[in-house]
């Protein structure tokens, strides 16, 4: 049987759902919902709770950052 790398299989999950966040964020997918960016905040904001990492958090700020400085 195969050895199956769960930890690498969570963070690339992980970073996907993050980059599509991103392209959300920045409109780039067209015209989304509100509740579905919204879902997507909720489900990584639970994944850094769970990793116990803040990499969405992280990218949250950056994003807001941005926003402010333009």
């Amino acid at each position: 049987m195969a050895k199956v790398n769960y930890e690498k299989i969570w963070k690339d999950h992980k970073e996907s759902k993050i980059k599509k966040y991103i392209k959300l964020h920045n409109g780039e997918q067209g015209l989304i919902t509100w509740q579905a960016s919204r879902d997507l905040a909720i489900e990584l904001s639970e994944m850094d709770s769970r990793d116990g990492t803040n990499e969405f958090g992280n990218v949250l700020y950056d994003l807001q950052m941005n926003r402010e400085r333009e």
